[in-house]
């Protein structure tokens, strides 16, 4: 699986560049197959989130009921809900309300409620330390379902980064937040609920070459780096268990599994200096601690993921996944430090500072991988 940065940095000629290296590795890949079923690839475009495909709307393991915890989080908990209905014309017009009480908030309620603006496709991390290993999502516990991608409309106030809606009332940021009935037929007039979902889909592993392919040409670049979300993801596409079930056991000694993980990149969190404290991401906002941190502060934000992007490293090499890692014109040490640590050994950490470079990268990955094949 290639775990592959699509960030806005990555914009213009590097993006290119990856298309055209990437697209290497998969052609060295699969013409050195004798056997429709030798190699099996798959891709995981990151930025702040990752895109598991609309396919999977409202499925099972996506949390229709928003039982998880982790579920509409910024809405701290149930709340009451107005609906008001108008019929009748000119001087016979009347309006009728009702409130619900005790609603819980679910993301796909609320994308219903917006008639314009459908689920992007991505999702949001799971509790620490389900976001970045495979648990086996279970309907009897919910902190193991995934959540739907969800930015909420932000205060109409300085320091918001997400407002595309009138707050519909008054009083503090966290009652405005709160009022749901603002997103009833509503119309966001910028960003909106997707705003943050910006990769295309993954790329489940498969033997068609031109699959890949065709996932490969179709990356674009945009968003900031969440380089431990991509790598979550790529474990899972390379699991047997759900939702993504095209792999085979981590314990198959007859199965060589690789990850190829490349950033060009700082992890990055924007923090924020208003209630909640920083921009939402899919760790959802800073404020409810779901990093391991409720700072404001971009940095220390920034700092947690490079430690949840170690854990995640450590975790897929526990597998036993081979880990190939790759920065892109990174001037970062810290970055480049982190990569280096994250391969399986230092050998299978490659600097590019320039597109040949990548190139090259790329090409002794496939040499490396089909040389592990013949030899098995």
């Amino acid at each position: 699986v290639m775990v592959l940065d699509n960030t806005g940095s990555m914009g213009g000629s590097k993006i290119r560049d990856l298309r055209t290296s990437a697209g290497l590795l998969n052609e060295i890949l699969f013409e050195a197959a004798t056997e429709p079923d030798d190699v099996r690839i798959g891709l995981v475009p990151f930025a702040s989130t990752v895109n598991v495909g609309t396919q999977y709307e409202r499925a099972w393991w996506l949390d229709p009921n928003a039982l998880s915890p982790e579920h509409a989080a910024w809405a701290e908990g149930p709340l009451d809900v107005e609906t008001c209905v108008t019929t009748g014309r000119r001087r016979n017009r009347r309006t009728t309300c009702t409130v619900e009480e005790d609603v819980v908030p679910n993301h796909w309620d609320l994308f219903d409620q917006m008639p314009r603006e459908n689920w992007g496709g991505c999702v949001e991390a799971r509790a620490i330390p389900m976001d970045i290993d495979d648990t086996t999502p279970n309907a009897g516990r919910p902190e193991t379902l995934f959540v739907p991608y969800f930015s909420p409309d932000e205060p109409e106030r300085n320091g918001y980064y997400n407002s595309y809606l009138s707050d519909g009332v008054g009083g503090s940021d966290r009652e405005r937040m709160r009022n749901l009935s603002k997103y009833e037929n509503a119309r966001a007039n910028r960003g909106g609920p997707n705003e943050g979902c910006t990769t295309t889909p993954i790329t489940p592993i498969t033997n068609s070459e031109s699959t890949v392919d065709r996932a490969i040409s179709s990356m674009q670049a945009s968003g900031a780096t969440n380089i431990p979300n991509g790598i979550g993801w790529g474990v899972r596409v390379l699991s047997p268990s759900e939702p993504f079930t095209g792999g085979t056991a981590f314990d198959d000694r007859s199965i060589i599994k690789a990850m190829v993980i490349l950033t060009d990149g700082e992890n990055y969190y924007r923090g924020g200096r208003h209630y909640y404290s920083s921009a939402y991401s899919a760790y959802g906002y800073s404020f409810f601690g779901r990093l391991g941190t409720r700072s404001a502060s971009s940095r220390r934000l920034a700092s947690e993921l490079n430690a949840r992007t170690e854990a995640a490293c450590d975790y897929a090499k526990s597998l036993g996944i081979r880990v190939y890692t790759i920065t892109f014109q990174v001037n970062s040490s810290t970055t480049r430090a982190l990569m280096e640590d994250c391969a399986t050994n230092p050998t299978l950490y490659f600097d590019s500072p320039s597109s040949s470079a990548l190139r090259d990268a790329f090409e002794m990955i496939a040499g490396d991988l089909s040389n592990l094949r013949l030899s098995r």
